[in-house]
């Protein structure tokens, strides 16, 4: 099961401002989820009357295989998807899964933006660390993948492991998030998933790529999947 985004995706209905449910903080009645516009000074103000799929770049990704699709929301300029395992309640997740883009100018740095939320996040969890996993260039975007560990979030008493992909194409800016609610990481040293997850993981992100069927430079599968601007796509 594949899904294809064309153009762009959103921000939770659960957070008022722009971009991206990543980890631990602001918006309280999501158990504290920040928003990475706070973070990002080039976040902009989303736009009126700008088609929501006009641009022909599109994230090519698809969700673990058995999750379902919890939440969806677009706007000119914004969409987001989110989705978790099957039987899970929403808004009381332990895995979930977001792809996320904003078109509006100027599109950030990959590595500076994860960066940046990184700073912001250290300040409100308890123990935090973030990891530089991979940084360079996919299918010829700018693509930074970081790992955020929150050892210990103060509004809901747990740990959290987010890993985070972003990538600048020529219109939009798209960012993937896997993030996982774990109880309170009490070492340092201590990762609360074992390295086969963690690989799954990465290798899950890789995957995950932008490309653009008008330009030679992003070229997209010889066997596009079908699409529909108005939802995400599952297809056989």
């Amino acid at each position: 099961m594949q899904i294809d985004y064309e153009g762009t995706l959103t921000m939770s209905k659960r957070c008022t401002t722009l971009l991206l449910v990543i980890m631990v903080i602001a918006c309280t009645d999501n158990h504290g989820e920040k928003s990475a516009a706070e973070a990002s000074a080039a976040a902009a103000p989303v736009r009126s009357g700008t088609p929501i799929d006009a641009s022909p770049e599109r994230l090519l990704a698809e969700p673990p295989s058995g999750w379902l699709q919890s939440f969806r929301t677009e706007s000119p300029g914004i969409r987001m998807v989110e989705f978790v395992p099957a039987q899970t309640n929403a808004d009381e997740w332990t895995e979930k899964v977001s792809f996320e883009s904003f078109s509006d100018p100027p599109l950030p740095d990959p590595i500076e933006l994860l960066k940046s939320i990184a700073d912001d996040q250290r300040k409100a969890c308890k123990k935090f660390s973030d990891h530089d996993t991979f940084s360079g260039v996919e299918n010829d975007y700018p693509t930074s993948v970081r790992l955020f560990v929150c050892r210990l979030n103060p509004l809901n008493n747990q740990g959290q492991l987010t890993l985070v992909k972003t990538i600048r194409g020529d219109t939009h800016f798209y960012v993937i998030t896997r993030a996982k609610r774990v109880p309170p990481i009490e070492s340092d040293s201590d990762m609360p998933i074992p390295p086969e997850t963690m690989a799954e993981w990465s290798v899950y992100l890789r995957a995950i790529t932008v490309c653009n069927d008008t330009d030679a430079r992003h070229p997209c599968p010889a066997a596009p999947v079908e699409s529909n601007t108005a939802a995400p796509v599952a297809s056989e």
